[in-house]
């Protein structure tokens, strides 16, 4: 009995290349391995033809695949899953025991990309990065500046680019040396050709700026936690039960990573490196400190959780709740809003269940379109001015 793992990729010369691997035990000993079986080209990878290659590296290799073969494992391409017009269909018409079963390597990183296509800090890191690579990477001349500043940092080494987390982790550790690759290549480059020039002041200005060192250490601090996991999942002797064990377990470190104690010990770091580095950090401290933060504690009293919790027990409002509003607008009786708010939470679930107000509240009274829209209007400015006050201040 085996499974087999089927994959694609392009080699140095851009030809498609479908890769075949074999995992099998050894029935007198148990132990598991894995061979790589068969890498053959092919420019067209539709479900049939993929399956076609399937059957005549099957043949080639003398494999009783209909009887033999208990499991195949893919990535989520619709060619090689397709439920049915996938490879995986067309195996199981054949050998209804080939179990099919998502590369879950792959699945976690979809997830991760998803995670990271849904924030735009996230995508200018990235993208960035990508930009980055491609400046430096795709140039000799560039290429070489780069290595040969390495060589006077003394921090040459290996530098791949393959994934996110790579990437990252190489502009990190050579922050510097990228800078000054960059500024070198804008001085000698910059003034005979204008786009390499404001390409260079693009990448240095985004690099150097307090938003990419706070998103690169938050993405970094994930990656540490998501790297060795995709690793564990392509080992050799991995199973279905390690692998939910695993995963079971990163969920309950991406949930403790959500607390504030994560969040302080990554503004240390992004603090340490600055530091070390060219990058100004008093203005990222200074969004942090805690004078600008109170105000927005107070502010998080009137969220959904915390009402529902004054609500089931009105004794755990702290007693300095408020003090920092009562701060910016002096001419609030804190004590009387206290007393509001608590009565308000009380009250929430009436409140929140007559939302909808019915188009009369009153059919006898008769209402004056223009004067609700002067009453509306002077609301709305009332509140406008509130908020804008609380911005400036925060």
């Amino acid at each position: 009995m085996f499974s087999i793992s089927i994959d694609t990729t392009f080699d140095s010369s851009r030809k498609e290349q479908i890769s075949f691997i074999i995992r099998y035990a050894v029935e007198v000993t148990g132990d598991v391995h894995e061979r790589l079986l068969a890498v053959k080209e092919s420019p067209v990878t539709s479900e049939k033809n993929v399956y076609d290659i399937f059957v005549n590296v099957m043949e080639a290799e003398n494999l009783n695949w209909k009887e033999e073969l208990v499991g195949q494992s893919y990535d989520g391409a619709s060619n090689m899953r397709g439920t049915y017009k996938g490879l995986q269909a067309y195996i199981k018409a054949e050998s209804p025991q080939a179990l099919f079963v998502w590369y879950h390597s792959h699945r976690l990183a979809l997830v991760v990309k998803e995670a990271i296509s849904c924030n735009f800090n996230a995508v200018d890191l990235f993208g960035n990065l990508e930009t980055l690579y491609v400046f430096l990477w795709c140039s000799k001349k560039r290429t070489a500046i780069f290595r040969e500043i390495q060589i006077e940092f003394k921090k040459l080494s290996t530098t791949r680019w393959s994934s996110h987390s790579a990437a990252l982790n190489v502009v990190l550790k050579f922050h510097n040396a990228v800078l000054k690759t960059l500024n070198q290549i804008k001085d000698f480059k910059g003034s005979a050709d204008v786009a390499v020039g404001a390409s260079c002041s693009d990448l240095i200005s985004y690099l150097t700026s307090q938003r990419f060192l706070l998103t690169s250490f938050v993405f970094k601090t994930v990656f540490d936690i998501l790297e060795p996991v995709t690793r564990q999942l392509q080992s050799q002797d991995m199973n279905m039960l390690m692998a939910t064990n695993i995963l079971n377990n990163v969920i309950h470190q991406v949930k403790d990573f959500r607390n504030g104690g994560s969040f302080k010990r990554i503004l240390k770091m992004t603090d340490e490196f600055a530091e070390n580095s060219v990058v100004d950090s008093s203005e990222l401290s200074g969004r942090f400190e805690s004078t600008n933060i109170v105000p927005l504690k107070d502010l998080s009293l009137l969220s959904s959780r915390r009402i529902r919790e004054v609500q089931n027990n009105p004794h755990i409002v702290s007693c300095d709740a408020f003090d920092a509003l009562h701060t910016i607008f002096t001419q609030i009786d804190k004590n009387a809003l206290l007393t509001e708010h608590i009565e308000f939470c009380k009250n929430f679930t009436e409140i929140e269940n007559s939302i909808v107000l019915p188009k009369y509240l009153n059919k006898n009274v008769i209402v004056y379109y223009e004067e609700s829209l002067e009453l509306n209007a002077y609301g709305c400015e009332v509140w406008k001015k509130i908020l804008q006050k609380l911005l400036v201040i925060t």
